[in-house]
């Protein structure tokens, strides 16, 4: 079973304000620049009494926007300069130019585990052998 989620109430405007917040922030990740997979984000979240205003609104990509979560600017400041969250995000960020998302990836690795391929090696030594051994 799952994280039950909150249904959202009719004064959410997070929905209608995404096309003005992207074109505010010209489609791009205000924190690292990416202009993929990107999210609104609330500066201030609403979890800690931010409200659903345009002036509280940011673009993110899903990698900045899972680090910042919901911490107060100042908090999400000190994640981004953490060594350990740096090291995570450059790591993310390739794996994200490679499959163009981590949905992608995760898709990718079901679907060789359902063609009997357990990892990347694995694949990689098939692909040598048909190659190699090409039938005709």
């Amino acid at each position: 079973m799952g994280r039950r989620k909150k249904p959202r109430d009719s004064m959410d405007d997070t929905r209608s304000f995404r096309t003005i917040v992207l074109e505010r922030d010209n489609h791009a990740c205000v924190n690292c620049g990416r202009t993929t997979n990107l999210h609104i984000d609330h500066i201030i979240p609403i979890s800690r009494g931010g409200q659903n205003i345009l002036s509280n609104m940011q673009t993110l990509c899903e990698t900045c926007n899972y680090i910042k979560a919901n911490y107060m600017p100042d908090e999400a400041a000190a994640r981004f300069a953490d060594p350990r969250h740096k090291c995570w995000m450059e790591r993310r960020t390739r794996e994200i130019d490679i499959y163009g998302s981590i949905e992608n990836k995760y898709k990718l690795g079901k679907l060789l585990r359902q063609m009997g391929i357990k990892n990347a090696w694995e694949l990689r030594q098939e692909l040598r052998a048909t190659t190699s051994n090409p039938t005709t």
